[in-house]
This record gives structure tokens, C-alpha cells and sequence, in this order.
């Protein structure tokens, strides 16, 4: 896309630029009345009006194509796409260029030609930067703490965004603590300029005369963000970043105080897109999907913005003007090559599903189906990413919960969420012995050197174990999965399981030695692997190494919110009788289903 930029030298003259030219393509003088009653007339209108918003539209295309001059008319013909520049001071910057109209079409709700604004918030810019030859890298994170209301739909953003990616696979990877912390160590877990994107969704606000994004403290709450405390959490800015939430791009006080967007930038970002108003969360969901396909398949930021806006607009979505870009001098290109260019990276990840329908399990659902488990996923993963110097460390989890909560599908989540760090994983469904966990490390790791040292008879089970995670598994950190864990729970044919007086089951001791040896191995080998197991049953008689190692998430029924976010007291007519019997036990408390989520 051409780029055309326009200034206002203080309000005396409107300059228009072509690209980052020194020299002004051309020049109007402006009259000081004349912007207050144009920032006047928006603002009137652009409250009053709601989805009547040509007149807006109109006034901001004439002021800016200009009485006589018509810039803009000139500019667009025979064009095939421009990105416009808007370098101007703040209250001009904060109207809705997006809604520009020409008498017969919204110039930013089009395609043929495209057009963006784009909101020059710096005049500063990054070297030359090139197209990746490689599939999208996005970083995500979700920010819905407990205290703040709405709850966001952030599975649902999630599904969106990889079903709009399915034909152009991505790399998406998602920090799930909605933290400053926990992004901060995942920006530091690959490195800098790793990522194209990072995608934060939540809501921003105005402290002041500061803006500030809310983000989730570690016990659930929230707390209050400003632009230098993200900037110093990311270190190192990828090319977009996509403020998914509310009133992120909103400028407060009549535009005389920066939107949160406009701070990023300001600290450093390239690219920033948000949003003017509160907008729902189908519309956010849809521009983000819209967005990433077209970023996927080697398409510019301001031809995939353009693309986001024009889309909505054909799907009469009223919000689709709300969606605003802002940027430094930087270009607004392509971040990766087109899907067919050659000797284009692949991505080699196979889905955590899929290794748990192999093992034998069927009921976990996709990436795209998981809703819910946020707290427990929190939980889990503080918990598998820790190391022994810390305090919440531990060598394994344990899932326990009755049957069709959805422990193996928050097992799957878990091995997704672990993928960066943990590539090797071991899922073993159901009855576990010796025999069983080494034909299953040596049929998923395809590893001959690691079938060799499990295969030495002269050494124990824990013995080859430690000395598989000191070697061939040092480097690489192995995610061993237990599903189906209460297959190995003592029960006489036809009777009952076998529990003690409070209600926990008793173990088979081929399954004990098993959990002995392996939980010992990882504690002393220090090299990072770990133990999700999944049981309906709480147990005991559990040998030493797994009563100091283990940290227990007791799972219940997942049900719909209610409009303000809060868990229904009463059954909703439309459940299943299953999900009626399961919301039942969880208001009791019964053995196996707590009453909440217990982490020791």
C-alpha cells in the first residue's frame, strides 16, 4: 500500500506528505476555528447519531480532502491501496478517521481500493525490516481477573483466531497467568524478536490522567498496568501488538490524554491496534481471527486491518470503525512470506490431542472445544514450570475429580501449554506397570539410545530412569502423563473399589513402584521433566517420593456464567441430566468432587 501523511504544523497549516518525504507534496493554511468546530461537530454526532454515522464520515473526509484542494479524491483515483498517515496533535489524532466517507462508501469499510488510517504517534522507526520466511508467531494472554466484570470469552477468542488459521497453520503460544510476571518469562523463555505478535486481550482504563490495562495478579486479582510497566516486562517489542479489549485506543479527556495504545508506542512498540469503545466480544473474536489469517498468509498489517474492517462491515457489525492502528515511522508490512515461497519453515508440532486418542484416550476434546479450567490451568502450570528452588515446586501434579469433568482434556491443555519446553511427552492411558511405561517411552520417543538404557536388566526401575533423565533426556525435559490413573486402583471383581475410612482409594503396588521409581528419578535428576497424573479417585498409600512430590487440583463441574459473570446457584432447565447430577454433587461435596480447588 502507498502511503500518504499528513501534519498539521501546529494550527496554522495541514501538510500532506508523500510517505516520509522531507518535502510537503502540498500545503493549506488551517483556521483555529475551524479544527474546534470540526473536534466539536464529531463529538456532538458521533454519540448522538449510533449507527448513522455517514454525516460524521462526510465532515471528516471534506475537512481533510479540503475545500478546494481535494487531496484525497486525487490521491484515491486509480489507486490501488494507501495507508494514511495522520500525524497531527492529539485531539485531532483521536477522531474517528475510520469512518471517512466519500458520498458513496466508507473508505476504511472497503477493499477495492483498501484504505488505512494509521495514527503516527512517533516520528522514530526500527531499521529495515524483512518478511519472516517462516508461519506466524503469535504470543498470547489473556487478562480476566476474578474482581473484574465482564468476564472475558477468551477460549472462544482462541478458537476464533485458530479456526481463521487452520488452512495457514501459526505458532501460537499462551500464557495463561494473565500476568506481568508470566509474560515476562515467557518473552524471556524464547527470546528476543521471536515473536511477530503479542495479543493481549482485556480492558484498559484511565487512572488520572495515565492509562493503565488491567492485568491478573497471582491470587487471581487485578492490578493496574501502565505502558513502561509492559514495555519493561516485554523488553523487546515485537512488529504488532493487538490490544484485544475495551477502550484500549479510546483517548480520554477529548483526546487531550494518550489512549493506552498511543503509550506503547510511545514506549517503544512499532505497531499498536485497539479499540475506541467497548465493543463485544463476537466482534473482537471475528477482527482477531480476520487479522491473523491475513497476517498468516504474508499480507501487510494495514491490508489486514483494512480486511478486518471491511469484513465486519459486510457482516453489519456495528463496531467495525472502532478498530484503530497506531504506529511509529515504521513500515506496516508483511511479518511473514507467503505460504508457497520456497524453502518456507514448517511448523512440526503435533497436536497434544492427538497423542492422547494414540495412547487410547477418547475423551478429550480439541484445542478449539476446551473451554473453562482457567484457575486449575493456572495452577498446574505455576506449578510444572517451577524449578526445585522454588517454593510452589513440585515433581508431579495430580487431577482428581468424577468422571466427565474434563481432567484429560485439562491434562491435554497442560501438554499444549508445556510444548515450548517440554517437546517430549510419554502419555500412558490406564492400567500402569514396568512392562507398560518403558513400551510406551520407547514407542513415543523413538529414541534407540533412550530403548538401550531402559533395557539394562542389571539396573532398577528407578536406576535406569535417572539415568535416562541425566542423558538422553537432560537437554530435553520429558512430560510424563497419567490418564486414566483409577484403572490401577484395587478392586475385586463385581465389588466396589477398595477405599479406607476416608474415602481414598488403594492403589495396585505395580503402580505404586512405578510412581516410586519415576517420581524419585525426576527429583534427583533436576532436569525439568515432570508428572501430570489424572484420577477420579483421591489416593493413598502412596509411597514417600510421590506424598513430597506431588500437588493435588481437585476438579469441579464447569457450568455457564451468568451475564455478570458469576456461576449460576440453580440448574438451568437446559442441562443434561449427567450435568444436573454433577452440579448437584458439587453444591454437597462428595467424596472425589470438592467443593473447590485445593493446590498443596
Amino acid at each position: 500500500m502507498k502511503v500518504l501523511r499528513f501534519d498539521a504544523f501546529g494550527d496554522t497549516s495541514l501538510r500532506l506528505f508523500d510517505g516520509d518525504a522531507k518535502t510537503p507534496q502540498a500545503q493549506r493554511q488551517l483556521v483555529t476555528a475551524d479544527i474546534a468546530a470540526l473536534i466539536e461537530f464529531v463529538a456532538e454526532h458521533y454519540r448522538r447519531t449510533g449507527v448513522d454515522l455517514q454525516p460524521v464520515g462526510e465532515r471528516l473526509y471534506q475537512w481533510l480532502d479540503g475545500p478546494a484542494e481535494r487531496w484525497l479524491a486525487g490521491a484515491l483515483e486509480n489507486s490501488n491501496g494507501h495507508a494514511l498517515h495522520i500525524d497531527v496533535e492529539e485531539r485531532l489524532r483521536g477522531l474517528p478517521w475510520e469512518l471517512m466517507h466519500d458520498g458513496g462508501r466508507y473508505l476504511s469499510g472497503t477493499l477495492h481500493p483498501p484504505l488505512t488510517p494509521v495514527r503516527r504517534v512517533r516520528d522514530s522507526c526500527r531499521d529495515e525490516v524483512t518478511p519472516a520466511n517462516r508461519p506466524l508467531r503469535i504470543l498470547m494472554m489473556a487478562c480476566s481477573p476474578d474482581d473484574v466484570k465482564p468476564v472475558l470469552e477468551y477460549d472462544g477468542e482462541e478458537a476464533i483466531l485458530l479456526a481463521a488459521t487452520s488452512k495457514q497453520p501459526i505458532e501460537l503460544v499462551v500464557e495463561e497467568s494473565g500476568s506481568l510476571i508470566g509474560l515476562q518469562e515467557r518473552v524471556e523463555e524464547f527470546g528476543p524478536n521471536y515473536f511477530d505478535v503479542l495479543h493481549l486481550s482485556g480492558h484498559a482504563d484511565v487512572l488520572g490522567d495515565v492509562p493503565v490495562f488491567i492485568v491478573e495478579q497471582e491470587t487471581g486479582g487485578h492490578e493496574y498496568a501502565t505502558a513502561e510497566m509492559i514495555a519493561k516486562a516485554v523488553q523487546h517489542w515485537p512488529r504488532l501488538v493487538f490490544l484485544s479489549g475495551c477502550k484500549t485506543g479510546q483517548a480520554a479527556d477529548d483526546g487531550l490524554l494518550p489512549s493506552f495504545c498511543e503509550a506503547l508506542v510511545s514506549k517503544g512498540a512499532p505497531a499498536v491496534l485497539g479499540w475506541a469503545l467497548p465493543v463485544g466480544d463476537i466482534a473482537a473474536s471475528l477482527a482477531a481471527g480476520i487479522l491473523y489469517h491475513q497476517l498468516a498468509i504474508g499480507n501487510r498489517i494495514d491490508e489486514a486491518v483494512c480486511s478486518a474492517r471491511a469484513q465486519l462491515l459486510e457482516k453489519n457489525v456495528p463496531d467495525w470503525h472502532l478498530l484503530r492502528l497506531f504506529a511509529d515511522a515504521t513500515d506496516v508490512g508483511d511479518l511473514v512470506t507467503p505460504v508457497m515461497t520456497k524453502k518456507r519453515e514448517k511448523i512440526k508440532i503435533r497436536a497434544a490431542q492427538k497423542e492422547f486418542l494414540d495412547a487410547g484416550q477418547t475423551g478429550v476434546c480439541s484445542a478449539s472445544d476446551f473451554v473453562g479450567r482457567r484457575r486449575p490451568l493456572q495452577r498446574c502450570l505455576k506449578v510444572l514450570r517451577s524449578r526445585q528452588s522454588a517454593v510452589e515446586y513440585h515433581d508431579g501434579v495430580i487431577l482428581t475429580g468424577m468422571g466427565g469433568l474434563g481432567k484429560s482434556s485439562l491434562a491435554a491443555r497442560l501438554c499444549q501449554r508445556m510444548r515450548p519446553s517440554h517437546q517430549r511427552r510419554v502419555v500412558c492411558v490406564g492400567p500402569l506397570d514396568e512392562a507398560r511405561l518403558l513400551s510406551c517411552v520407547n514407542e513415543q520417543t523413538a529414541d534407540a539410545e533412550a530403548a538401550a538404557l531402559l533395557n539394562e536388566a542389571s539396573l532398577s526401575l528407578h536406576q535406569r530412569l535417572r539415568k535416562l533423565l541425566d542423558s538422553e533426556f537432560d537437554n530435553e525435559p520429558v512430560l510424563f502423563v497419567f490418564d486414566d490413573f483409577e484403572q490401577n486402583v484395587e478392586q475385586d471383581a463385581g465389588k466396589p473399589v477398595q477405599v479406607d475410612e476416608q474415602g481414598r482409594a488403594i492403589l495396585k503396588p505395580a503402580a505404586l513402584n512405578v510412581l516410586d521409581a519415576l517420581l524419585r528419578a525426576i527429583h534427583q535428576s533436576a532436569a525439568g521433566s515432570s508428572l501430570p497424573a489424572v484420577t477420579r479417585w483421591r489416593c493413598r498409600r502412596l509411597p514417600r517420593s510421590c506424598l513430597r512430590s506431588r500437588c493435588k487440583v481437585w476438579m469441579r463441574p464447569t457450568f455457564p456464567r451468568n451475564s455478570d459473570g458469576s456461576t449460576p446457584n440453580s440448574r438451568p432447565k437446559t442441562f443434561s441430566q449427567s450435568h444436573a447430577n454433577a452440579h448437584r454433587n458439587w453444591r454437597r461435596g462428595i467424596p472425589g468432587c470438592s467443593n473447590g480447588w485445593i493446590a498443596c
